[in-house]
């Protein structure tokens, strides 16, 4: 028997997401660099880390932001200028809306999701060049053209073979060989996440109170779930009350509250009941 294990990859992170990494300037251009003194701890990356990469705004702000949060793109600090940073940010923006519109089977958003690909010269390839040349013709692109082009630039970002390594052992407990695919940094293992994503055509949604995106799994969690974990879901509860309350000293009625902060009218009362016992 044999069994393919995905989800042990462990990567390293700052124990205070403020205090980590900061920017040197080197050779004109910007480097990431461990604080002194900072501490790190492993973790498991969450399944759309690669979604919250390329929601990044391409500001050193912003990748400063997310190296402290999850950690360096690569093993090697010298691999880690915001140059690198940048193109890989660039890169991941525009293969995650071609993966959205490909498992959703939009076939209004795949034309859209591939014109950064086909309206770039510099991507020139055997896939994208028909349908490019038929564009340019002001003919009519297929259906089947425009899947294999999106397909293809899809296969050809996630499947080199050094973004992995296979790695097969005996479990003689359980009797069967474990074969894991071991990545050698974090950017690899977020383009993993990408084809992983597409290939099982997984759903994903965005929290509306850290803005991590986190996978909808059926039969694990509701297709209707809207915030990440319990600790969000406390968090913007008590987001939700503090603003009623404030609400409510100025003047605001029940029904007034409940609309604005996206709650229930008994849930109100209840909040504004408990802040004057």
């Amino acid at each position: 028997m044999l069994e393919l294990i995905l989800n042990d990859f462990t990567w390293e992170r700052p124990v205070s997401p403020k205090k980590g990494f900061m920017w040197r300037s080197w050779d004109n251009e910007r480097q990431l660099i461990r604080v002194p003194g900072a501490e790190f701890v492993s973790y498991n990356p969450h399944a759309g880390i690669f979604r919250d990469f390329a929601d990044l705004k391409q500001t050193p702000e912003a990748v400063l932001q997310f190296a402290n949060r999850y950690g360096m793109l690569r093993n090697r600090l010298d691999f880690n200028d915001f140059s690198f940073w940048r193109m890989g940010i660039q890169q991941m923006s525009e293969l995650v809306p071609l993966g959205d519109a490909i498992v959703g089977d939009d076939w209004k958003a795949i034309p859209k999701a591939l014109e950064p690909f086909i309206g770039n010269p510099l991507r020139d390839s055997e896939y994208l060049r028909p349908v490019r040349a038929k564009q340019e013709r002001r003919e009519q692109v297929t259906r089947d053209e425009l899947a294999h082009a999106a397909i293809m630039c899809l296969y050809h970002a996630i499947s080199p073979l050094h973004r992995f390594e296979p790695v097969a052992s005996w479990n003689s407990r359980l009797g069967k060989v474990e074969l894991r695919l071991k990545f050698c940094d974090l950017i690899n293992f977020i383009y993993y996440q990408l084809g992983h994503a597409v290939i099982g055509r997984r759903k994903f949604r965005q929290c509306p109170t850290c803005g991590k995106w986190f996978v909808l799994i059926p039969g694990v969690n509701r297709a209707d779930r809207s915030l990440c974990s319990g600790y969000c879901r406390l968090k913007l509860s008590r987001q939700r009350k503090a603003a009623a309350i404030k609400l409510h000293n100025e003047g605001w009625t029940p029904k007034q509250i409940a609309e604005q902060v996206d709650s229930s009218v008994y849930q109100v009362k209840q909040w504004i009941g408990e802040a004057s016992a």
